[in-house]
């Protein structure tokens, strides 16, 4: 189910706003188990399904140009949107190969908080833009003969991305582009956060280059 509202601005703004709600069968998730063959301890992997799942979410987003600011502001611009959602999901948990009970977590690879914000700044000859990306903690891999305490969690991520272009010519545009600036890690701990599993941080990447317009 799902119900929207939206508000067309001017200078091609709008503003929107809806909650929504889904049923879930058969999610396909992924199950960790410690298993042992010819006397060895294996870590297996695989994909597994749940019987039933659900989520309750609610959504806003907003763009707008400041087109009624005084000189140089006018160009300037904003967009954003957030999203929270409730979900919940029945794990089977193991002892000696038995299932003896369910425990309730949230739904694999779904944060609970999502949001984008973006500043730009856009004329005839020239365009940029920086913005913010946050996703909040998520299930990662469940292990089911384990229990919730050794469930991996992906943690909280908030990148810094900025690009930028300037028109030469009517064909010829020169570009920038720089992702993770801010050189945000990607973490993931074990049952709770000071339980750190790994960590891996990829520096900022980028790229600069002109593009030529054929036609």
């Amino acid at each position: 189910y799902d119900l929207m509202f939206e508000h067309y601005l001017k200078d091609v703004g709008i503003f929107s706003a809806g909650v929504f709600y889904k049923v879930l069968t058969n999610v396909i998730y992924s199950n960790q188990a410690l298993v042992d063959i010819g006397g060895e301890s294996y870590i297996k992997t695989n994909p597994d399904n749940l019987q039933s799942a659900w989520l309750l979410g609610f959504e806003a987003g907003i763009s707008k140009r400041f087109t009624e600011l005084p000189g140089i502001l006018s160009h300037f611009g904003f967009e954003g949107n957030y999203t929270h959602i409730q979900s919940e999901v029945e794990i089977p948990f193991f002892q000696n190969g038995v299932e003896t009970q369910t425990v309730k977590t949230t739904l694999p690879k779904q944060a609970k908080h999502i949001f984008n914000a973006i500043l730009f700044y856009e004329s005839n000859k020239f365009m940029a833009r920086i913005a913010g990306n946050f996703k909040g903690k998520y299930l990662n891999e469940i292990r089911s003969s384990a229990g919730p305490d050794h469930y991996s969690w992906f943690d909280n991520n908030f990148t810094v991305d900025f690009s930028s272009s300037y028109a030469i010519n009517t064909k010829i545009r020169l570009f920038l582009e720089l992702n993770n600036i801010t050189n945000s890690p990607n973490r993931f701990y074990m049952g709770q956060r000071d339980r750190i599993e790994t960590i891996s941080y990829a520096s900022f990447r980028g790229q600069v280059g002109l593009t030529y317009t054929i036609l």
